[in-house]
């Protein structure tokens, strides 16, 4: 058995208002290890809520829409998303809710490998759908007027193997596929987002990789 779990808090201004956002994940699994391969099997669950109101919390005649007035979208200061959130770097840990189904095996002492099953969505609707490089999708920025859009963004597989070739050497390569949800739609401007789809399709993507590592 193993597992896991992390928690961040955040404290401090953001352009005249007061910043508080937090994030967090837990995960565990079981591994098989008197069975054939080894097989693992995991569970991971990353949350980060965004902000019910990222346009400003004071109505136009300056009288208090949420009480606090606090920007509540995290500032993910990791360097890189790519190996926690899915390889296709579609997320970041930004108004996100995650939910990743692993099953990894051993087949020999140099070849591993593994398939994981990712649910998407945004915490808020309101907030933006952020990428690994913590930028926003086109047409899917924070929105001041939209608060109900949909939050399902879809669903994504990762399947990985590694080869060890040689002490320092190895192979790394894999095949990924985003399945797009209702909160991806095609097209011109729409009731649910209200902006322009520019660069945004509903489309499923396709990725794949092959990589050698060397070591020093």
């Amino acid at each position: 058995i193993d597992y896991f779990s992390e928690y961040h808090y955040q404290e401090g201004d953001f352009r005249g208002r007061t910043h508080a956002a937090m994030a967090g994940a837990l995960g565990g699994g079981y591994t098989f290890d008197k069975v054939m391969w080894k097989p693992r099997l995991g569970y991971e669950f990353d949350w980060s809520p965004g902000d019910p109101t990222p346009g400003g919390h004071f109505n136009a005649d300056g009288t208090q829409k949420v009480a606090g007035n606090k920007h509540r979208t995290f500032h993910n200061f990791y360097p890189t998303n790519h190996a926690h959130y899915g390889y296709m770097d579609m997320m970041s840990w930004k108004n996100m809710m995650g939910h990743k189904f692993q099953l990894k095996t051993f087949p020999t002492k140099k070849l591993t490998a593994w398939a994981d099953f990712w649910m998407f969505k945004m915490d808020q609707g309101a907030d933006g759908w952020y990428h690994a490089g913590q930028g926003a999708m086109p047409g899917r920025a924070a929105s001041a007027t939209n608060t109900d859009r949909t939050r399902n963004l879809g669903k994504e597989l990762d399947l990985t193997a590694t080869y060890s070739l040689y002490k320092n050497v190895g192979l790394m390569g894999g095949y990924s596929r985003f399945f797009s949800g209702a909160a991806i739609p095609h097209g011109a401007t729409t009731s649910d987002t209200g902006t322009a789809q520019t660069g945004l399709s509903d489309d499923d993507t396709n990725w794949g990789f092959l990589q050698l590592t060397v070591s020093f």
